[in-house]
């Protein structure tokens, strides 16, 4: 009996020396994950921003040619 006593000791032990440092180790990817989707939600709306501006572009460009075909 004394042996397993001892053993849940230790394993007791074992398990409150790592939850502070499981606490850590999940704040730390709670905090990496945000930032990330952050980032993410930025490059997003730039990637929107940027194909907006193409479709914009590439109507331009056809009205330019479609001006410079009249105009000839």
């Amino acid at each position: 009996m004394r042996v397993e006593q001892t053993i849940d000791k230790l394993s007791q032990s074992i398990i409150d020396n790592l939850a502070p440092y499981f606490d850590t180790i999940t704040h730390h990817i709670d905090e990496r994950y945000e930032e990330i989707n952050e980032k993410l939600q930025r490059h997003d709306r730039m990637i929107e921003t940027l194909s907006y501006r193409s479709l914009a572009q590439e109507t331009e460009l056809k009205d330019l040619k479609r001006m410079i075909q009249n105009s000839s």
